[in-house]
């Protein structure tokens, strides 16, 4: 074949690679409107914007107007309804990333910044390497053919130079002015799950975007599947669910000021001395082995804590071999909740250990839930009424939205038409939470099943050998003294009257603390204790 012919063979190849070639178009599963322009309103501005969303960074949500200007907006500040179309583009996206359509695309080794190839389509990604092979196939030959001609002669053929560089041009050609503008950006982690970002913008605006190196960039473009290097940036912080914590707080608000609340960027805080001010306690309990309920410091330093920034867990621990000892959440009122079943692995609740509210005392005198407050329901409406250290909310009987209480999964909970899971409270077992859905900490002194969450609000016993009392008696009253400074709890042994008195100076936090006892033979014993 002559040089000619040869240089038109390829001029010819090259034309036909610059010619659309047909792809899935994937990013079309996102729908029509996800990018539509539409207005938002900044609440805290009273100011309004008309853009598409694009995406969710640093807590930031950033659209782009008609013009292609890029508008950055506070999640905080917008609307509700706001709020829930951000969080409904991005749980889309997440769904795309987990379908099994995007799997291929989860992760690729990162390669040079330039664009290359991957496989995406078995028809696309051959085109494309034949091409690209026949191309360069023809550059090293015309290559080769200058450098005999350079050997031979001492000096390089004019035509075959070229030809050469003609080549090349074509080349560079193919990848400038073949389309590369996307459809949609995915943006996966290495996680056992997807969390993913639209960046619906230019490839030639990918520079600008701050990523993290371990997130791979893949592309739908109109002519194949790229994969872009992001090596060389870092500073982005790859979106999880954040809970607002302005709207936990509103979920605490009806039980102030028994309850304090704060937050920071990891999590929020819930304060208070452990006696519930909405509901009387420990009335209707059948088996009690005297445990009262008394103040407990959970302040300062030792406040309960509930993450902000929650992670499904690939493997959810379960209850039943979990968790036996300290809380899984925290009830809005600021007070814990534990593990359904006692440290014998039965339900609290079936052995009639619980009272009205599904608390008791423990081992320390501290007053808890074993089960969630339903009862919290006709003051906190549809708010939640529990927060699980996970980091997922618990609701009560109802959606947030109002509707009636969807299907429940394994762990007693499911994701929210706003993308985020929950839990619901019921009133049989397993009562609130199955498994805990979120990822946590675990404390490392601690084994299962008696291990527990950290970080985690601790207390120490008041009493180490309580007085004794039969555990098959009846709780029946709990009265707060004039004082406000102790209770006179009574209760009832197979028919007889049995009572305990009890009383502490200051705030109960420290100080002393009288007991008096008085048995169902009226014998009366008085014990002080000192904290």
């Amino acid at each position: 074949m002559s040089l000619s012919r040869l240089f038109f063979a390829v001029m010819f190849l090259c034309f036909c690679a610059l010619s659309p070639v047909q792809s899935h178009p994937v990013g079309e599963a996102i729908g029509n409107t996800a990018h539509a322009l539409r207005t938002w309103t900044n609440t805290a501005t009273k100011t309004s914007h008309v853009g598409t969303f694009l995406l969710i960074h640093k807590d930031e949500v950033f659209l782009e107007d008609a013009a292609g200007k890029v508008i950055a907006l506070p999640y905080s500040t917008l609307s509700v309804a706001d709020r829930a179309i951000a969080d409904e583009h991005r749980e889309r996206i997440r769904t795309l990333n987990r379908s099994p359509e995007f799997t291929r695309l989860a992760f690729t080794a990162p390669v040079l910044a330039r664009p290359s190839a991957i496989v995406h389509n078995d028809a696309v990604s051959l085109t494309i390497l034949g091409i690209g092979g026949v191309l360069t196939l023809i550059l090293l030959g015309l290559f080769g053919v200058g450098t005999l001609q350079l050997l031979r002669n001492r000096r390089l053929s004019l035509r075959v130079s070229i030809y050469a560089a003609s080549t090349a041009l074509l080349l560079a050609l193919l990848f400038l002015v073949s389309p590369t503008e996307p459809i949609h950006l995915l943006a996966q982690t290495l996680n056992v799950y997807s969390k993913g970002i639209a960046y619906p913008i230019p490839v030639a605006n990918i520079r600008s975007l701050k990523l993290n190196p371990k997130v791979v960039i893949s592309s739908t473009l109109s002519s194949t599947a790229m994969s872009f290097d992001v090596s060389a940036v870092d500073s982005m912080k790859i979106i999880s669910t954040t809970t607002d914590p302005a709207l936990m707080d509103a979920a605490f608000a009806p039980y102030k000021p028994s309850v304090t609340t704060s937050w920071d960027d990891t999590y929020f805080y819930a304060a208070g001395n452990g006696i519930p001010a909405q509901h009387n306690m420990m009335i209707g309990i059948t088996a009690w082995i005297a445990q009262v309920p008394i103040p407990h410091p959970y302040t300062g330093t030792n406040k309960w804590s509930i993450p902000l920034k929650p992670e499904l867990a690939a493997s959810p621990l379960s209850i039943r071999t979990n968790f036996m000892k300290g809380a899984i959440a925290i009830a809005v009122n600021g007070l814990p909740i534990f593990n359904a079943l006692n440290a014998g692995g039965e339900d609290s609740k079936a052995k009639g250990e619980l009272d009205q509210w599904g608390g008791h005392c423990g081992r320390a005198d501290d007053y808890h839930y074993h089960v969630a407050p339903l009862q919290f329901e006709a003051t906190s409406g549809l708010k939640p009424i529990a927060f699980a250290l996970d980091g997922y909310a618990v609701y009560g009987g109802k959606e947030p939205d109002g509707t009636a209480m969807a299907a429940l999964d394994q762990y007693h909970g499911h994701t929210g038409d706003n993308g985020v899971y929950h839990y619901h409270g019921t009133t049989t077992s397993p009562y609130m939470i199955e498994a805990m859905r979120g990822k946590v900490s675990l404390d490392p002194r601690t084994t299962a099943p008696e291990n527990q969450i950290i970080p985690q609000a601790m207390t120490t016993p008041l009493r180490m050998t309580p007085y004794p009392i039969n555990p098959n008696s009846t709780i029946t009253n709990l009265t707060a003294n004039a004082a406000g400074n102790g209770y006179l709890l009574e209760y009832t042994t197979a028919g007889k009257k049995g009572s305990v008195n009890y009383s502490w100076t200051g705030n109960g936090l420290t100080g002393s603390y009288t007991f008096t006892f008085t048995d169902t033979d009226g014998k009366v014993t008085v014990q002080t204790f000192q904290r």
